[in-house]
């Protein structure tokens, strides 16, 4: 869970955006992103110059979603289970892709 964090340090207040997971059955922050004094984010949201950030980090948290609702716009299913017999036992040919699928979304892909 990510959140939005206020900090008061000597008396000034900062602003921190944290990720938080459960370990061992307890909750604990995973990393947290210094962004700053409340007068510094409002000079970066002033400020109308374009500016670049060092880097950029990319939540994928919908793209199962899109995935699926991309398959299911193109009838990818259908023509999967018209190619693929399924067998009296095991998992339909549907599942077997809704699986990759959902695999190709994770960076620890094997």
């Amino acid at each position: 869970m990510e959140r939005l964090e206020k900090k008061n340090i000597k008396g000034k207040t900062y602003y921190y955006y944290s990720k938080w997971e459960k370990v061992n059955g307890k909750c604990k922050r995973v990393w947290q992103k210094y962004l700053g004094s409340p007068e510094n984010i409002l000079k970066t949201f002033e400020n109308n110059e374009p500016t670049t950030p060092q880097y950029v980090e990319i939540f994928q948290h919908g793209l199962p979603s899109v995935l699926w609702d991309e398959c299911s716009h193109a009838d990818i299913i259908t023509h999967v289970n018209s190619l693929c017999q399924k067998r009296s036992q095991g998992f339909a040919c549907r599942r077997v892709y809704c699986y990759c699928c959902n695999q190709s979304c994770h960076k620890a892909t094997k």
